[in-house]
């Protein structure tokens, strides 16, 4: 074994230093000759073996196996000899390792992918049942090794589930096994259930099998992940469509639809697909509320006139079903607005207004179509439906007078309107007086005594005028007329008479034969058809005989055939009679008569062929007819496939669709016909070719220029393919498919199903498409699987690239090292690099893999040929380091770990040498250990201050540059050392001191050391004491120039500003001494000179600092230096010299250098001060003022210069100062506050004054272009009004006031204020009212509110207005301005006893006086369910211990109940409940109930009158607009509350617009509001489902409702001071208003009331309803 071990060593010694891997291979060998059980022998030459010794390799690994200590190993072992034996063929027994290898460790990553790719290997070249079957087990055992479980790291659900895809694809194509492909699929979308190849594979298989209801189930859950709304309503449309033709479950169909219109984007052609087929259901199960819904979310997509009318016809007739009147009337007039010659709905329309007893509405409806573009009988029929409704329910004759006149004037010899007429104007019937019967006494006796017939009949004319006119018998007029018919019969005038009364008195036998008479009497042919057509009314309706009514109607028909009332009659009468067979052939003469305007005949004759002769077909026919004439009307249509459906002839329903195709006016239509009809093929007549052919003709028209691109065509081409198994025709259709550009998602899963369908034909095509793929979503997992399975047997690189790419696409890491590793497999045929950096990432991941740490170090060995050479840095040698270090640690023999450790000190010499930072810190360690032994050895000195600075290791210099320093030779080296050290000593925290210290050595040292110097100069600057004895002591020794100016400046430095900041010590003479020498260098050095001129000045030699300073002025070239030297001189001119002109004079200097020089004037002006000399200050505070830069410096200067003025008794001096301080700085209160104190302004002559200052300032401002403050005018113009009575000229500076761009509230309020004064008090309440109205918070904030409410009530009573004035009043005692014993008269107010009338604030008066915020339909939805909103919120009033004996009611003789009454009278209010209880805290509150109840304390019934009203009446505003909850539920509960009442009635309300916790609140009522809702809840809020939105805020509704009570309550109450005493109580905010009344304004609920009830129209509607004060 010892010569075994040497031979090891040796080998070591010939492969890492000499190179020679043959000799070190013939070392290993003989150590493996002399014992077989030496592993580091046996491992090194394995590595050494080349490719292509695969033999012995594998002879080698059966050795290593013997002496292997764990599964691990041998597992590792064992892969490595399957893939030896797999190269040279040998698969069974490659199997065969495989398996063991698994068994040993069953999830190892490389035996994982070493078996899939030996089997499929074995499988391309023969086919075998066995090889399949291993082949789906190893899929599954994949499958679970890589996929997510609980307690696992890592695991990718995407390759796992794409995994049983291929298992799946295994077992049905190669094993027939279709179940347990099914089962494989349904695993493979556990794993990912989102759309994509998976979800598409298992979809393929259900249609490939013909499996409907699987089909439907997993296109439903696709739908569920599907993040494209277009596609997901695809899905849900296809699943809802096979469920209801294939399943015949039109309620789970019904239920998908319903999912697909949440989804579907409005526009597509699938979202109107949607929602046609799903009204169809719900129409087809009697779900009418539902389809209504639908209907009219399918009418905001419709575009076309035809198609709107349709739609709201069908609205109509829906609601009209349901009998909700009022819906199907607006849908009626929606309707006719579309298509108004469509008389049905305009029938409907009429019944449902009878319905709704709207008559006015529907004389307005047939007035208009009397006045439309209408033939002539339409409109006068229509002008006589409006007379008769006039007359029969709206009793107003005068108006059907009118309309039949109308009519009249149309057709003046319309029979029909005359009689109408004549009947309304006749007189009404009366019994014979005595006069007039003694006339006809006489006429009758006169005509029986005649014997001429012709005198005769004249005489019984007037008889019959007599009966008819006067006396409105109709039947003793007939009596007459039949004597005068029996005398003549053709007499034309009896028989007109004869119609006339026969038809008053209803004798329709009589009126039928006169009617016929005069028939046979005329010439005119017209007039003849309609009398006889008459007549036929008359004995068919009135008289029954309808043969008799046939042959009248065959008679008209013989004077013209093709008369269109004739045939109209005929049809309506054989269709009563029960002739329906000759009924239908006069519609169809009416259809001659004009065929191309025949659309409604043709509807007509379809419904009677289904209605009357229950032949389907025929009236199938009929609508195709109709369909052809107006090809964009959807009725004809859409009733064919009804009936067709209905009776289960598709192959009809298939002609027809096509046929209404072939007659649609654009490509869009044709499509939607076409796509109809393939999905009848398909699903009904299962006649697959036939559906593809007709789907394609649709592709064709959707990719035409004008169509749109419909992918529900080719998803129904593609489902019908892959039925059909047809590869060629599928994979045409992807290829057209992906030319077309779908979305991402699409392509990609299309990639995937097209490439599957071309890698049995054409490889290469498939290996681009995927390729391309890939390119797009490196990460594909499919695609990755599917480019592997084809790169196997052929491309080695590309190969590679995709397990790399599968590498780098996998979250499991055995999935992700198992595809990495498996490029060892390839090592022959690429590039060993790609191998090692493979093998690089594996080892990353799993460092404990051995066998990949071999791989790297056999591989890495023959790259890496100068791995000890101190330029090798490729990135094989550090993998090659790295495996050895990892194996050392791995080993568990200590010969193993010891022969690795000997292996990685070699390479980690070499390395050393070339650079590396691990290797080199290594190396660092050795130096600093080898330097604690050897304090003076300068090379491991030198070695770890060059190592330490190329690795940046402070501490390590620090010890080096210390060593170093006692090491060299020469002090400036030592001493650069000892800075160097210093320096980084001084970046350590905490460390300074001995920075400092080493710094010092470092001046000791060199004492011209510059960089030591300055250091010290900075870090004792806080001992100066020290900073002076240390750079004294060198500044002793220095003999550079520079370094003793430096020395000598900072000590200079140091000292004065010790002595500056009060220190005693050092001296100053230490810094004088020490400029002195700098001076002695440097004489004209002009910062030495000024710092030596302070020096002197802090050692109180104010002559040496004197001539410093002149010899400054004397020689400085820069303007600065000269300038700060005079101001020096001039100070000490000033103080110790004490000579003023002097110091005057330096000033003066500076001012011939810069005239402008602020501080100079300022010195000046100081200096002038000091000598008494008032004409200088005022000219030095001159000049000044205007040098100053800003305006707020020149205020101050302007305010020194009045001071001054003042100080030299110039009064307009300080008139003009001020004015310019205040022109310049107009927001400063100092000058404007001293210029009023001037002047007396409550006299003439003051005001006089101060107007004519003010006038100075605007002056200024205008001269200077500086802004006007609107104050100065409203000054100006209230000091004229009020004290100079100059009323004009002071009203017009007030409005010039107002109209600057900067003029604020107080400009106008003063206008106000002026125009009162004025008298012009019109004005004045307008300007003060509207300033009120919209500042009245900024008046409050700066003091002008009380002065502008005075002026108002001022103006209001001069003007007469003692009611308004009142109420300004009030706002004035709410804010303190009115004395205590008047605020007691007012509260002690009663209200007026005609106040309040009932109804007054009722209905749409209160929703009137709502604040815009409030104004919702959420608010109307809270009215509608307030009569069920304490059962929604499972309320009780016991639960507040309130009972019945608290309750107050109407005959407890209680004034606040009589006063609540009152109130709930006037708000229309019906019922409420009135509690005051002993134990009740607090104000009166509302709850919910029905009634709604009021609870308060007993002590409310105390409180005054008023208050009492507006409390009450807030709450009752509350009650009239429903929200009774709204103080109990916080604003979220309440916002729930209102979306669950609107979800009662459209169970999709904002269900796509609120977020997650809107939303699980509003799930949280709506079951409780389900159960508590009624019928009539639920109708108010369907009128209300069109306005109502969920994106409304109910912060700011509730906000609105409690200002719209507020203000209510106050219009209610009247009195303004109640209504704040009442919210003091309620609000500890508005409460505090007792400290400061601002509080009233400035608070947002009582500011709101104040600035309402100071405005006009609370007063108009308190005068309305009766709340004005007429005195107090």
């Amino acid at each position: 074994m010892a010569a075994a071990r040497s031979l090891v060593e040796r080998g070591l010694v010939e492969e890492r230093v000499e190179h020679d891997r043959i000799a070190a291979r013939r070392s290993f060998a003989a150590a493996r000759s002399i014992t077989r059980a030496l592993g580091p022998a046996l491992s090194r030459l394995r590595h050494l073996f080349e490719p292509e010794d695969r033999l012995e390799r594998i002879s080698v690994i059966d050795d290593e196996l013997v002496v292997a200590e764990s599964d691990a190993e041998r597992a590792d072992l064992l892969v490595e000899r399957a893939r030896a034996t797999a190269d040279l063929g040998r698969w069974p027994e490659a199997r065969a390792a495989y398996g063991k290898a698994l068994e040993l460790v069953p999830a190892h990553p490389h035996a994982l992918r070493g078996l899939e790719a030996v089997l499929r290997r074995e499988l391309e070249r023969a086919k075998g049942r066995d090889l399949a079957e291993s082949l789906a087990k190893h899929l599954e055992r994949m499958a679970d090794a890589y996929a997510p479980e609980a307690g696992k790291p890592d695991g990718d659900a995407r390759l796992a589930a794409w995994l049983h895809v291929e298992r799946a694809a295994v077992l049905d194509d190669m094993l027939q096994q279709p179940a347990l492909a099914t089962a494989a699929l349904e695993r493979a979308v556990n794993f990912e259930p989102a759309p994509g190849p998976v979800r598409a594979a298992l979809s393929r298989h259900h249609v490939r099998h013909d499996e409907p209801r699987a089909f439907c189930d997993s296109l439903s859950a696709e739908a569920e992940h599907e993040l494209d709304d277009d596609r997901a309503s695809r899905l849900l449309y296809t699943a809802a469509r096979i469920q209801c033709e294939r399943s015949r479950d039109p309620h789970e169909a019904i239920s998908l639809l319903g999912r697909a219109t949440s989804r579907a984007p409005a526009g597509t052609p699938t979202a109107r697909r949607i929602l046609v087929e799903l009204s169809r259901l719900q129409e087809q199960e009697g779900a009418l509320e539902q389809a209504s819904i639908t209907r009219k979310r399918e009418l905001a997509m419709l575009t076309g006139q035809e198609a709107n009318a349709h739609a709201h016809v069908r609205l109509s007739e829906i609601y009209d079903a349901l009998g909700q009147a009022e819906n199907a009337a607006v849908h009626a007039e929606q309707a006719l607005l579309h298509d108004p010659v469509d008389e049905s709905t305009r029938e409907r329309l009429d019944r449902a207004l009878q319905r709704l007893g709207r008559h006015e509405r529907r004389v307005e409806v047939w007035a208009a179509e009397g006045n439309a573009e209408r033939p002539a009988h339409q409109r006068v029929a229509s002008l006589m439906r409006a007379a008769d409704i006039c007359e029969r329910h709206l009793r107003k004759r005068e108006d059907a007078i009118a309309y039949l006149k109308a009519a009249w004037t149309m057709n003046p010899g319309d029979a029909a309107v005359f009689d109408a007429l004549t009947a309304l104007l006749e007189k009404p019937a009366r019994e014979p007086d005595a006069a007039v019967r003694a006339r006809i006494d006489l006429y009758t006796q006169a005509a029986q005594a005649q014997a001429e017939a012709p005198r005769k009949i004249a005489l019984l004319e007037k008889l019959v005028s007599i009966w008819e006119d006067e006396l409105g018998q109709p039947e003793r007029a007939m009596e007459v007329l039949d004597q005068i018919l029996a005398l003549d019969p053709v007499r034309r005038t009896a028989i007109l008479a004869m119609q006339r009364n026969a038809q008053r008195a209803s004798d329709y036998r009589r009126l039928g034969q006169a009617l016929v008479a005069e028939s046979e009497l005329t010439e005119d042919s017209a007039l003849k058809r309609r009398l006889l057509l008459r007549a036929a009314d008359v004995v068919g309706e009135r008289m029954g005989d309808r043969d008799r009514a046939i042959e009248l109607v065959d008679r008209a028909l013989a004077v013209k055939a093709t008369d269109p009332d004739a045939l109209r009659a005929r049809f309506r009468l054989l269709t009563r009679a029960g002739r329906n067979e000759e009924a239908k052939q006069a519609l169809l003469g009416l259809i001659r008569n004009d065929p191309a305007g025949s659309f409604g005949l043709w509807i007509e004759v379809a419904r009677f062929d289904e209605l009357r002769l229950k032949r389907p077909q025929e009236a199938v026919k009929a609508y195709e007819e109709a369909a052809r004439l107006r090809p964009d009307h959807p009725m004809p249509g859409l009733e064919i496939m009804r009936l067709l459906r209905a009776t289960g002839d598709h192959r009809r329903l298939v002609t027809s669709l096509k046929k209404l195709a072939d007659g649609a006016s654009g490509p869009i239509a044709r499509a939607s016909f076409l796509f109809q009809a393939a999905e009848v093929e398909e699903l009904l007549l299962g006649e697959d070719q036939a559906a593809l052919a007709t789907l394609a003709a649709a592709d064709a028209l959707s990719s035409a220029a004008e169509g749109a691109f419909d992918p529900a065509v080719v998803e129904a081409m593609e489902r019908i393919l892959v039925r059909r198994r047809a590869t060629d025709e599928l994979a045409a259709l992807y290829a057209g498919w992906l030319a077309r550009h779908p979305p991402a998602a699409v392509d990609h899963a299309i990639r995937i199903a097209f490439a599957d369908v071309l890698c049995r034909k054409d490889r290469r095509e498939a290996v681009g498409l995927l390729e391309g793929l890939t390119t797009v979503v490196p990460d594909h997992v499919p695609a990755l699987r599917m480019l592997e399975h084809l790169h196997r047997s052929a491309q080695a690189v590309a190969l590679a690239d995709v397990l790399r790419g599968q590498a780098a696409a996998t979250r499991s890491v055995v999935a992700r090292t198992g595809a990495l590793a498996h490029l060892v497999t390839l090592e022959e045929r690429i590039p060993s690099e790609v191998v090692l950096d493979a093998l690089g990432r594996v080892v990353a991941e799993r460092p404990a893999d051995s066998s990949v740490h071999d791989a790297i170090i056999r591989i890495a060995g023959r790259l890496v040929e100068g791995a000890i050479s101190p330029t090798s840095t490729g990135p094989a040698g550090a993998l090659l380091l790295a495996s050895i270090t990892a194996r050392k640690s791995l080993a568990r023999d200590p010969f193993a770990r010891g022969f690795f450790q000997l292996e990685e000190a070699i390479l980690v010499e070499a390395k050393a040498r070339g650079g590396d930072a691990s290797l080199a810190r290594a190396s660092l360690a050795g130096y600093r250990d080898t330097l604690a032994l050897f304090p003076d050895s300068l090379l491991a000195a030198r070695g770890l201050d060059r190592l330490a600075g190329e690795l940046g290791d402070r501490s390590a210099l620090i010890t080096a540059n210390r060593a170093l320093a006692r090491i060299v030779e020469g002090a400036p080296r030592r001493a650069g050392h000892l800075v160097r050290a210093a320096q980084l000593t001084a970046e350590e925290p905490g460390l300074m001191g001995e920075a400092l210290e080493l710094y010092e050595n470092a001046l000791r040292e060199d004492p011209d050391c510059e960089a030591a110097a300055r250091a010290l100069a900075r870090g004792l600057a806080p001992d100066p004491a020290r900073l002076a004895d240390r750079l004294g002591a060198a500044l002793e020794r220095a003999t550079s120039s520079a370094q003793i100016v430096l020395l000598g400046t900072e000590i200079g430095r140091a000292v004065l500003r010790h002595h500056e900041a009060g220190g005693a010590s050092p001296d100053a003479s230490i810094g004088v001494a020490a400029m002195r020498r700098v001076l002695a260098e440097t004489p004209d050095d002009v910062p030495a000179l000024m710092l030596t001129a302070r020096l002197y000045t802090a050692q109180r030699l104010p002559a040496e600092a004197r001539d410093a300073w002149l010899r400054i002025v004397s020689i400085a070239a820069v303007p600065e230096a000269r300038t700060a030297a005079y101001f020096e001189l001039a100070t000490l001119y000033e103080g110790p010299l004490a000579d003023l002109p002097r110091a005057e004079q330096c000033v003066q200097a500076v001012l011939m250098m810069e005239p402008s020089h602020a501080f100079a004037l300022d010195r000046l002006y100081q200096i002038a001060a000091k000598r008494g000399d008032h004409a200088l200050a005022v000219h030095a505070l001159t000049r000044l003022a205007d040098a100053s830069p800003d305006a707020r410096t020149r205020v101050d200067v302007c305010l020194r210069l009045a001071e001054a003025q003042r100080e030299a008794g110039d009064r307009a001096g300080i008139v003009r100062a001020l004015c310019d301080a205040i022109a310049h700085g107009p927001t400063d209160m100092r000058p404007w506050g001293a210029l009023a104190r001037l002047y007396r302004v409550e006299t003439p002559d003051g005001a006089a004054q101060y107007v004519t200052a003010i006038g100075q300032v605007l002056e200024i401002a205008s001269a200077r272009r500086l802004l006007i403050e609107p104050r100065w005018l409203t000054t100006i113009g209230l000091l004229e009004v009020t004290v100079l009575v100059r009323p004009r000229d002071g009203v017009a500076h007030l409005q010039q006031a107002v109209a600057l761009p900067s003029a604020g509230p107080e400009a106008r309020a003063a206008l106000g204020r002026g125009l009162d004064a004025a008298n012009r008090n019109a004005d004045a309440v307008q300007v003060l009212r509207d300033v009120l109205a919209t500042d009245i918070d900024a008046l409050a904030k700066t003091g002008e509110l009380s002065a502008a409410l005075a002026a108002l009530e001022s103006a209001l009573a001069k003007d007469g207005r003692a009611e308004e004035r009142l109420t300004v009043e009030e706002a004035r005692a709410c804010l303190g301005d009115v004395k205590p014993d008047r605020i007691t008269r007012l509260r002690a107010r009663r209200m007026p006893p005609d106040a309040l009338p009932p109804g007054a604030f009722a209905g749409p008066e209160l929703h009137r006086l709502l604040v815009p915020e409030a104004q919702s339909p959420m608010l109307l939805a809270a009215a509608a369910i307030a009569p069920i909103a304490h059962k929604a919120l499972r309320f009780e009033l016991s639960s507040l211990g309130i009972s019945s004996r608290d309750r107050i009611g109407s005959r407890d003789n209680s004034f606040t109940y009589r006063l609540a009454d009152r109130i709930a009278k006037s708000l229309g209010v019906e019922g409420f409940e009135l509690y005051l209880s002993q134990t009740w805290q607090g104000m009166p509150r509302v709850y919910p109930g029905d009634p709604p109840a009021i609870v308060g304390p007993v002590a409310f019934a105390e409180l005054p009158e008023p208050e009492q009203a507006f409390a009450l009446g807030r709450l009752f505003v509350r009650i009239a607009l429903g929200p009774t909850w709204l103080d109990e539920l916080a604003l979220e509960s309440c916002d729930a509350l209102l979306i669950a009442a609107m979800r009662t009635v459209d169970p999709a309300f904002g269900a796509r617009d609120l977020g997650p916790v809107r939303e699980q609140a509003a799930q949280a009522f709506s079951v409780h509001v389900q159960r508590a809702i009624g019928r009539r809840q639920r109708k108010l809020l369907e009128e209300l489902l069109p306005s109502a939105a969920p994106g409304y805020d109910i912060r700011h509704l509730a906000a609105g409702v409690r200002r719209s009570e507020n203000r209510l309550g106050y219009l209610l109450s009247g009195d303004l001071v109640a209504a704040i005493d009442h919210l003091c109580r309620i609000d500890r905010d508005v409460a505090r208003a007792a400290e400061d009344p601002r509080i009233v304004v400035l608070h947002p609920i009582t500011g709101d009331l104040l600035r309402f009830a100071l405005g006009a129209p609370s007063y108009a509607e308190r005068r309305r309803v009766g709340t004005v004060w007429t005195n107090a």
